[in-house]
C-alpha cells in the first residue's frame, strides 16, 4: 500500500513533466530555427550585396555611357578612346574573376561596332541584345517600368544557362538615343544552396528562396518542396510574420512557417517545418528523459525506503530500552558506527548510562569507606581496655556493697552495647541501599 502511494504521485509527476518537456522542447526548437533563419538571411543578404556591388561598379563607370555615344568614326579618329574602352572591359573581366561571380555581360545593339576590334572581341564582354531576347527576364523588362531585376534560372534562356550562370542581377540603362543597354552580372546558384545547406541543421526543416512570382530560386531539399510548397501567396493569405514562426495550416498540413525579405531583390527566404515532425522528434527525446527520470526516482525511492526502515528500527530499540528504565537498571545499546542523528542519540544515551554507573560506584565506595571508619571508631571505643576498666569498676562497687552503683554501671554498659549494635545494623542497611542504587 505504501509503495502504491509512492508510485502514483511519481507517475502523475512524470506525466506532467512529459507534457511540459514537450512544450519546452518545441519552443526551444522554434526559437533555434528562427535564429538560424535570421543568420541565414544575413549570409544571403551579404552575398547579394557583393553581387550588387559588382553590378554597381560596372553601371557607374563613365566609360559605359561614353561607349553608347561613340561611332566608328570616333573610334578611328581617337585611338585613346579605344584604349580606354579596352581598359574598361579589362576591369569588367577582373570583376568576374571571383568564386561567386561567374560572368558579366553588356548587351547592346552596338556590339558589332565594338567586336570588330580584336581586343574588344576577345574580352567577350559585349554581346548583342539578340542573345537575350528569348529569355523570360527580357520579356518582363518589356512590360515593367523598373530598371532592375533579380533573375532566377527559370527566367534565363538555354544559352545563358550553358555559358554564363544560373542566377543574375540585371540593370537596364536607357540611352540618350532611345536604345537599351543591359548590364548583367551572373553568379552561381551553388553558392546560395551552400548557404541554405550550411544552416539547415534541423532534420525535416525546409529552407528555400522564392520571388514574388513564386518562382523557386534555391532550395535545400527538393523532396520537401514538392511535398509542402509554401508559396509567397500563401504567406500573404495566412499573414505569416517575418519576425518569428507562425503556426499555419496549408493543404491540411500543420506547419510552423516564417520568412525573411532578401535585400536588393524581390526574393523571400522561407523556412518551415511540419508540426508532426517537431512532436515526433521531441517525443523520442522526452520519453528517454522520462525513463531516465523514473529510473533515478526509483533508485532514490528504494534507498529512501531502506534508510527509513533503518531509522525506524533504531528509534524503536532506543524507545524500548528507555521504557525499561522504569522497571530495571538501564542497559547500554549495541549499535554500529553510523554517524547520523540516531547514532548520535544512541551514543548520548550510552554515555548517560556509563555516567550513572560510574556515579553509583563512586557513591557506594564512599559509603563503604564511611561505614568502615565509623566501625573502626566504635571498635576503638569497645576495645578490651574499656571493658576491663568497666568490670574492674563493678568489682570495686561490689566489694563495698554499693549495689545501686553496680546496677547503674551494668545498665549503662548494656545500653551502650545495644546502641552500638543498632548503629552497626543501620550502617549495613544504608550500604545495601547505596549498592542497590
Amino acid at each position: 500500500m505504501n509503495l502504491l502511494l509512492m508510485i502514483v504521485p511519481l507517475a502523475v509527476l512524470s506525466f506532467f513533466f512529459y507534457v511540459r518537456f514537450l512544450d519546452t522542447m518545441k519552443d526551444n526548437m522554434i526559437e533555434s530555427l528562427d535564429a538560424l533563419t535570421t543568420e541565414m538571411t544575413g549570409s544571403v543578404d551579404l552575398t547579394m550585396g557583393r553581387v550588387n556591388e559588382t553590378l554597381t561598379v560596372v553601371v557607374n563607370h563613365p566609360m559605359l555611357y561614353i561607349l553608347d555615344e561613340v561611332d566608328e568614326q570616333m573610334l578611328t579618329e581617337n585611338p585613346e578612346l579605344l584604349e580606354d574602352a579596352i581598359g574598361f572591359l579589362g576591369l569588367v573581366e577582373l570583376q568576374s574573376n571571383t568564386e561567386l561571380i561567374s560572368d558579366i555581360k553588356i548587351y547592346t545593339e552596338k556590339s558589332m561596332l565594338f567586336n570588330q576590334y580584336d581586343a574588344i572581341r576577345e574580352s567577350d564582354v559585349i554581346e548583342p541584345v539578340s542573345k537575350i531576347k528569348r529569355s523570360y527576364w527580357y520579356g518582363i523588362f518589356q512590360t515593367i517600368d523598373e530598371d532592375f531585376l533579380s533573375v532566377p534560372s527559370f527566367y534565363m534562356n538555354q544559352y545563358e544557362l550553358e555559358n554564363n550562370g544560373r542566377l543574375s542581377m540585371v540593370k537596364r540603362i536607357q540611352t540618350s538615343k532611345g536604345d537599351e543597354i543591359y548590364v548583367v552580372v551572373y553568379f552561381s546558384n551553388v553558392y546560395i544552396e551552400a548557404i541554405l545547406n550550411q544552416y539547415a541543421t534541423f532534420e525535416n526543416s525546409t529552407y528555400y528562396i522564392l520571388n514574388e512570382r513564386d518562382t523557386a530560386i534555391s532550395i535545400n531539399s527538393k523532396k520537401s518542396l514538392g511535398e509542402y510548397l509554401v508559396t509567397y501567396k500563401s504567406i500573404l493569405e495566412n499573414d505569416v510574420s517575418s519576425n518569428g514562426f507562425d503556426r499555419v495550416i496549408i493543404d491540411d498540413q500543420i506547419l510552423y512557417v516564417t520568412y525573411r525579405e532578401i535585400n536588393l531583390t524581390d526574393w523571400q527566404l522561407i523556412c518551415y517545418i511540419p508540426e508532426n515532425q517537431i512532436i515526433l522528434g521531441n517525443k523520442i527525446l522526452a520519453i528517454q528523459f522520462i525513463l531516465l527520470y523514473m529510473a533515478i526516482s526509483g533508485i532514490v525511492l528504494l534507498l529512501t525506503t531502506r534508510l527509513g526502515k533503518s531509522i525506524v528500527q533504531r528509534i524503536g530499540v532506543l524507545n524500548q530500552v528507555m521504557k525499561s528504565v522504569k522497571e530495571e537498571e538501564p542497559q547500554m545499546i549495541d549499535h554500529s558506527d553510523q554517524r547520523d542523528e540516531i547514532g548520535e542519540l544512541i551514543d548520548s544515551y550510552n554515555y548517560m548510562v556509563q555516567r550513572l554507573e560510574r556515579i553509583t560506584a563512586e557513591k557506594v565506595n564512599a559509603v563503604t569507606r564511611l561505614n568502615q571508619v565509623e566501625l573502626n571508631v566504635l571498635q576503638e571505643q569497645i576495645n578490651p581496655h574499656f571493658l576491663y576498666n568497666t568490670l574492674d569498676m563493678i568489682n570495686w562497687y561490689a566489694s563495698n556493697d554499693q549495689t545501686e552503683e553496680i546496677r547503674e554501671v551494668i545498665y549503662s554498659l548494656s545500653k551502650f552495647y545495644r546502641l552500638s549494635f543498632l548503629l552497626r545494623r543501620k550502617w549495613h542497611l544504608r550500604a545495601g541501599i547505596c549498592m542497590s542504587v
